[in-house]
């Protein structure tokens, strides 16, 4: 009988589980590194988040018309950052998951340098794979939020012909 590598992938069915345990192990081999990778998106929604809060909090004390329009253009501007930093977030998980295969498969080191020129050689298909997830996102809600309001419609419809048809208690 042979010997199993390191390197050997197992294919066997893993349950729930094993897959989290699994995953378990690999971030806490990996914590800063991973930390490291996923910081740059997260700071730029962050900075996002600071500048959109701030602009908010400034919309009670506006006195002129020109203050009003530099509020307004602060708020449209961290809605672009905030979402430039989630496109980015989606950019750098293909990257990311890029070389955790390879790191599953070969036993590549996991390293921010190697996802980001993952990232780099890769960006413009990731963009457009991000652009994609998020039209999805987008209008999987708008059709969530559609049959929400259906439901609801439906419900007060049905409310109110029970309490038109209903004996007064």
């Amino acid at each position: 009988m042979a010997t199993s590598d390191a390197n050997d992938l197992h294919l066997v069915p893993l349950g729930a589980g094993d897959l989290i345990d699994r995953a378990v192990r690999l971030y806490r081999r990996h914590l800063f590194t991973l930390m490291r990778i996923a910081a740059p998106p997260v700071l730029v929604s962050a900075v996002g988040w600071v500048i959109g809060t701030a602009a908010v909090r400034r919309m009670d004390n506006v006195s002129t018309a020109g203050e009003a329009v530099f509020i307004a253009l602060l708020l449209l501007g961290a809605a672009i950052v905030i979402v430039s930093g989630h496109l980015f977030g989606v950019i750098v998980m293909g990257g990311a998951s890029r070389n955790l295969v390879t790191h599953l498969l070969w036993n590549e080191p996991v390293l921010a340098r190697t996802t980001y020129a993952a990232v780099r050689s890769r960006f413009w298909s990731l963009l457009g794979v991000a652009l994609i997830v998020m039209v999805w996102l987008i209008v999987s809600s708008m059709v969530g939020m559609l049959g929400g309001y259906f439901v609801m419609l439906f419900l007060g419809v049905l409310l109110f012909v029970f309490g038109q048809v209903a004996p007064v208690w």
